[in-house]
């Protein structure tokens, strides 16, 4: 308990990515129900990805213009829900692939902890999909929290842990 203390004391940026959905706010509940405890700051980041395949398709611009307003604010709002609960909040916004804005997020600032949702995709879903919790479990050098609950368990302090090891 002591070592776990003293971890989590150490932690000064907590990064959550964020696509608006709700696993990213059960994350980012989670987040800050630990930086309540630590005294960390948070930081949410909304990376937007538009495939290149729809670009060299013909997507119109305007129709992009029109999907980058839209993500923008669904995000202003994400962040406006969250805002008052005694944690410093810093939000960004980046047109980038998400696993590669995660990753530079974490190096750029102090991170210590990624806290991000997981949608639990299985089959097709997922081969298509592809999964960028996967992704950040193979790249990041920050410890990775990924949270499979909903909001209401996600404000609750964490009671145990399970530790499991091959020795």
């Amino acid at each position: 308990r002591e070592m776990m203390e003293q971890a989590m004391s150490e932690i000064q940026t907590i990064l959550v990515p964020v696509d608006v959905s709700r696993e990213s706010k059960a994350a980012a509940e989670r987040a800050l129900t630990i930086a309540r405890e630590t005294g960390s700051r948070v930081r949410l980041l909304h990376a937007l990805s538009f495939p290149a395949s729809a670009i060299e398709l013909g997507v119109r611009h305007e129709l992009y213009d029109e999907f980058r307003g839209s993500e923008r604010a669904r995000f202003a709002r994400f962040c406006e829900d969250l805002d008052g609960q005694g944690v410093e909040l810093i939000s960004s916004f980046v047109e980038r692939d998400p696993a590669e804005a995660i990753d530079e997020a974490a190096r750029e600032s102090d991170t210590h902890l990624i806290v991000m949702g997981s949608h639990n995709r299985r089959g097709l879903e997922r081969f298509v999909m592809g999964s960028v919790a996967e992704q950040m479990l193979e790249s990041s050098r920050a410890a990775l929290l990924v949270v499979r609950e909903d909001t209401t368990a996600a404000r609750e302090p964490i009671r145990s842990i399970l530790l499991t090891t091959d020795f």
